[in-house]
């Protein structure tokens, strides 16, 4: 599989988070009770560790499975904790008691600095629900990100401005704990998602995510010379830190949407190159592409070509041809109906089929399957009179993690020339055999002995 930076961000991230928090808490304790200084609260600490470890549990799952029952417990009671928090500080739900247990958990009386404050609470929630949604909801846990890039947006500006974040919490340990978390996020998100755009190969991934970084770094450079030059109030500095915040995450929604166009037309004129013109089955280019994506430990290969086609193409026409080339392929679609199949033209009559997880008995009985479906096509009409189509078919094994495309290949040609020479009805019974096995016809009763077929059967 080849390298790819953002899956080694992908598994840093959880790990740089918690050296951050580890940092944050040591600067917090080696500063002492200052008041005015801000510093990363014990709570806020613990609970950005605690979804980092959450994280990187989620990542060493195999994608096919669900999230492990910790990690819904965890999850579920971070997020309910934060939210039920927030609710008790905003309306009093609950007499203010969750808000006063919270604030003795800060341990300020033991000399430990900073406050949990409700914009912490919100994005810890709100980072746990992503979590939460990622294997379940892709389109729901990606507007949790965008909500926790929202956040953090308006935190970095708030912090280029004055150099507090978030109620006189540590500033710089804070930022880097939000930002890896939501990287993080982002990245386990990167596949078939809202932020795929983001991820794309080439020129266009780059250009993309240069913009996407822009939108987030200029808002924070803007915010930091207005705070020089302008030197506004507290009050002013946090509305100023919330318009700039907001302006950097509209210009990130702008690349996001651009990104999207990019990724579709992208993916159009991909699908174009990638697509047989005459059956609109891959090419060889499009068979190489998915194979490359296959996820399964292994697949079942049928190589499937058509009897006599040359002769065919010459008796019939290119047209004539390119007709029996689609009702070959159609038939091999209604035969192969499983979504993660790939399908392919190779050359002129030769067609690959690989299905995912698909063992030796079922890949016998679906070459069966192919070889009836072609079977039972209308006869072509040629000037040696009416052809019925027919189809041999090869199998072969494919193990993605120890074979290349030019190893299956190899493979799936080799079982297709066996079938060819050794007996091409291997499939349906071997009829030529049961043919030779026939006693051969008596020879022809000379005229006039009045004798019937039906005697001679007799």
């Amino acid at each position: 599989m080849p390298f790819r930076v953002s899956d080694l961000l992908l598994r840093l991230a959880p790990l740089v988070t918690l050296g951050v928090v580890a940092a944050g808490l040591i600067a917090n304790l080696a500063g002492g009770p200052r008041p005015d200084q801000p510093a990363l609260a014990l709570p806020t600490a613990l609970a950005y560790g605690l979804l980092a470890l959450l994280w990187r549990h989620d990542q060493t799952r195999p994608d096919h499975r669900r999230h492990s029952r910790l990690s819904l417990i965890l999850g579920l009671a971070i997020a309910a904790g934060c939210l039920l928090t927030l609710a008790d500080r905003w309306t009093g739900l609950f007499g203010g008691r969750l808000d006063t247990a919270l604030r003795l958990a800060e341990l300020g009386q033991l000399g430990l600095n900073g406050h949990v404050s409700s914009k912490s609470l919100l994005f810890i929630a709100t980072c746990a629900l992503a979590l939460l949604s990622t294997r379940r909801n892709r389109l729901l846990s990606s507007l949790f990100v965008l909500a926790l890039l929202g956040i953090c947006n308006v935190a970095v500006v708030d912090l280029a401005m004055s150099g507090a974040l978030w109620d006189r919490e540590l500033s710089v340990w804070s930022t880097l704990a939000a930002f890896t978390l939501t990287l993080a996020a982002a990245l386990r998100l990167r596949e078939r998602s809202l932020f795929s755009a983001l991820f794309l190969p080439g020129i266009a991934g780059m250009a993309l995510r240069l913009m996407a970084g822009l939108a987030l770094i200029l808002p924070m450079l803007a915010g930091w010379v207005y705070a020089v030059v302008m030197a506004p109030k507290p009050q002013e500095a946090d509305l100023i830190a919330q318009l700039f915040g907001g302006l950097g995450w509209v210009m990130f929604q702008m690349t996001f949407l651009l990104g999207l166009i990019i990724a579709q037309e992208l993916r159009q004129s991909e699908a174009s190159a990638q697509q047989d013109s005459v059956t609109g089955l891959l090419n060889r280019a499009g068979i190489a592409a998915a194979v490359r994506a296959i996820k399964a430990d292994v697949a079942g290969v049928l190589m499937a070509e058509i009897d006599g086609f040359a002769p065919l193409t010459e008796a019939l026409g290119n047209p004539g041809g390119d007709a029996l080339l689609r009702q070959v392929s159609a038939a091999i679609l209604r035969v192969v109906p499983e979504e993660d199949a790939i399908i392919g033209r190779l050359w002129d009559d030769e067609f690959l089929i690989l299905v995912p997880n698909l063992t030796q008995p079922q890949l016998e009985q679906r070459a069966e399957a192919l070889r009836q479906a072609v079977a039972l096509l209308p006869p072509l009409a040629t000037p040696a009179g009416p052809h019925p189509p027919r189809l041999t078919v090869g199998c072969a094994t494919f193990i993605p993690a120890r074979m290349t495309l030019d190893g299956l290949l190899n493979d799936a040609t080799s079982a297709l020339h066996w079938v060819t020479t050794a007996r091409r009805d291997w499939f349906a019974g071997a009829d030529t055999d049961i043919q030779a096995q026939a006693p051969p016809d008596p020879p022809p009763e000379k005229a006039g002995t009045g004798r019937t077929p039906v005697d001679r059967a007799g």
